[in-house]
């Protein structure tokens, strides 16, 4: 097996099996995979978020602050980012949440094409 699929069968072992509710998106926010702990805290399906955008998901009071961070990331001004914001439950209800960002990097042209939230 070689290292490259080792390192990929780690890290969605790792993302999947995690107990931090985690997703992947692109730089956009279209969402490509969410795990377990994050459609529990949010009570949407797999099937239903990758439908999503992060946008769907934050109240629209937190929007602006939070992309202006997302775009620091991505323009390579931060490498990760952590802050409180609110995502809103399937319900409507916000939920109070602490927001790890790390740009994910999967082409050769230097900038993020990822997010790991």
């Amino acid at each position: 097996m070689s290292n490259t699929l080792n390192k990929v069968s780690t890290f969605d072992l790792a993302f999947e099996y995690s107990v931090t509710a985690s997703i992947i998106t692109d730089i956009h926010g279209n969402i490509y995979k969410a795990n377990n702990p994050f459609t529990e805290l949010l009570g949407y399906t797999t099937d239903e978020l990758i439908h999503l955008t992060t946008i769907d998901l934050i109240p629209p009071g937190s929007l602006k602050a939070e992309r202006t961070k997302l775009i620091n990331l991505i323009n390579n001004a931060l490498p990760q980012i952590t802050y409180t914001s609110q995502r809103l439950h399937k319900t409507g209800k916000p939920i109070n949440i602490k927001v790890n960002a790390i740009a994910i990097y999967t082409n050769d042209e230097g900038k993020p094409d990822r997010i790991l939230q």
